[in-house]
């Protein structure tokens, strides 16, 4: 709809492209065939990959992806796959205007290659306007509606001839209430986990980085991880102020870890349990083993809290309560960093981080991962790993898992750091007081991620990677969930401008929406298609859809009062 530019082309059929596809007619005018070779700006230090053979005397019409920002060489004979940089060309070609929907030509003479934009590309983000448009018109309903019930019920209580606000000295106390803006943050993190898993209205900055980067469906996992660290200091008081033993809540821990490991590994057979290739690993596998080992070492170093005199010593007392466990989780950081950086690795340079393949002429081909890709073929299994990695097709790489057993080393320090939040809760009454030492905490993770990666995507010392799980990815993805939750606090328990309704209900059922939505990804109601989906709009309607449906289902459970947790 907002995605068609309203052109034809004699020859030149647009329903034909999908999403993001584009078309380049190429003529040639030469008497020898030549040879095509492209590179897309997401392959970083890569050679040119083959594309296809131009014969001589030739008319083509190809389609190429026009997401990401391409270049093309044409060489006069076939250099294998990959066409590196001690290679003269006859011509190259780098453009800076290539787009969804658009038509390129590229006349190939003796003297030279002439490129030029036959049809200009659509304005990609006109969908995601309108969308956003469509979305807030939602939410401002919602809004409205829950005022308004709101409104209704507290006349409907102070008229009510039962009230008696004599009898208000004579109820019970209440317990504390819960934070809502946990549960908020936590149902923003499984919507937004839906939407992207959905597609993401198919831009490429939603979908997770092909290797080094940041995006924003790499948000999403460290964010539950860290909520979830933030809820364990809370859950394991509860436990025991009710007289709890250590043993009954570390076995408590153990059967909840062991839960959420098996149910990710049944998730992992949905195509069929094929035993001999079944992944082993998974987001709720991570879940589970990090949640065992950093609870287990928060019950067991676990110090009674009693506010000591002295301004610093309270200023820092959140800190101190932690001590022996910010000791126990550096010791696990630092054998990762060693492992990492002084592991030698068959056929790999020392301390390798990059995806391997193709990249830097195909020196490394196997070598995604370095240490961690490693460690996790040895101990897994190359066929128990997962195998679409998002580098493979992009560097060609090899089988690498992104939820891999080595970077739960580094996913424990991401926990932890969450818990750290929820030991400020408990110690810090005072809202001004949490949210200066969130704010500050914030600062100090985000200077220390844009210091080990050099402020940069690809040069730094430790690369900002979700893949790999890096150092500078906890600590950024970190220092972003610590401003997330001041902005929630402030607003929904601070200043009562917003009660979280929808994304509320979500977070209170977390881990049915992951699993409804792993499950059931695929049918109706949540998944439909019409025509021929080739439009970031239609995608973003299915994909806005999706999620919105499972934030009903939030909501209905709520109102049942059904609330699973494992």
């Amino acid at each position: 709809m907002w995605e068609q530019n309203g052109h034809t082309l004699p020859g030149v059929n647009l329903d034909k492209l999908s999403v993001d596809q584009a078309f380049l007619n190429i003529s040639s005018h030469l008497s020898h065939r030549l040879w095509m070779y492209s590179l897309s700006e997401d392959c970083v230090r890569c050679p040119f990959t083959r594309s296809r053979d131009i014969a001589p005397h030739s008319h083509a019409l190809m389609k190429f992806d026009a997401a990401r920002q391409v270049a093309w060489k044409f060489f006069d004979k076939d250099l294998g796959p990959y066409a590196f940089n001690n290679v003269t060309s006859f011509c190259s070609i780098i453009p800076n205007d290539v787009g969804m929907f658009g038509v390129y030509n590229i006349d190939i003479t003796d003297e030279n290659c002439n490129y030029e934009v036959t049809l200009q590309p659509v304005n990609v983000y006109l969908s995601l306007l309108y969308a956003l448009l469509i979305l807030a018109f939602a939410l401002l309903i919602i809004y409205g509606s829950n005022r308004y019930y709101t409104r209704n019920q507290r006349s409907r209580q102070t008229t009510s001839p039962e009230t008696n606000p004599e009898s208000d000295e004579e109820k019970p106390k209440t317990a504390k209430p819960r934070l809502r803006s946990l549960d908020t943050f936590r149902g923003a993190a499984i919507v937004l986990m839906i939407f992207v898993n959905s597609g993401g209205g198919h831009y490429w900055w939603m979908e997770h980085s092909t290797w080094n980067g940041l995006h924003v469906a790499d948000l999403v996992f460290p964010w539950f991880l860290w909520i979830m660290g933030v809820c364990i200091p809370i859950s394991i008081k509860s436990q025991i102020a009710r007289n709890t033993n250590k043993k009954e809540i570390i076995l408590t821990i153990f059967v909840r870890s062991i839960k959420l490991f098996l149910i990710g590994l049944c998730l992992n057979t949905a195509k069929g349990p094929h035993i001999e290739e079944i992944r082993i690993m998974g987001v709720l596998q991570r879940f589970g083993i990090a949640y065992f080992v950093v609870a287990t070492i928060h019950v067991l170093c676990l110090r009674p809290m009693t506010l000591p005199n002295g301004k610093l010593k309270r200023a820092l007392y959140d800190i101190y309560l932690l001590t022996f466990q910010w000791i126990a989780i550096s010791c696990i950081t630092c054998i990762h960093l060693v492992l990492v950086f002084g592991l030698d690795v068959p056929g790999c340079p020392r301390g390798y981080l990059g995806p391997g393949g193709k990249q830097d002429s195909a020196k490394h081909t196997h070598c995604i991962g370095g240490a961690t890709g490693y460690i996790d073929r040895m101990i897994l299994g190359e066929k128990h790993i997962y195998q679409r990695p998002t580098a493979r097709s992009t560097y060609d790489a090899t089988p690498f898992d992104p939820e891999g057993l080595f970077g739960c080393l580094t996913t424990f320090l991401q926990v932890f750091i969450g818990l750290q939040c929820g030991t400020t809760l408990m110690v810090f009454t005072e809202w001004k007081a949490r949210c200066r030492r969130f704010l500050l905490w914030s600062l100090v993770l985000g200077l220390l991620s844009g210091i080990l990666c050099g402020f940069s995507q690809d040069d730094g010392i430790i690369p900002i990677n979700k893949n790999l799980w890096s150092l500078s990815f906890v600590f950024g993805t970190s220092s972003l969930a610590f401003v997330l939750l001041t902005i929630f606090y402030i607003v929904i328990d601070v200043r009562n401008l917003w009660s979280g309704t929808p994304l509320v209900y979500a977070g209170m059922n977390a881990i049915i929406m992951y699993v409804g939505h792993e499950v059931f990804h695929h049918m109706l109601p949540w998944h439909w298609r019409i025509g021929p989906m080739n439009t970031h709009f239609v995608l973003l309607l299915e994909n806005m859809w999706n999620a919105s449906l499972w934030v009903v289902i939030a909501y209905v459970l709520y109102c049942k009062k059904i609330f699973v947790s494992v």
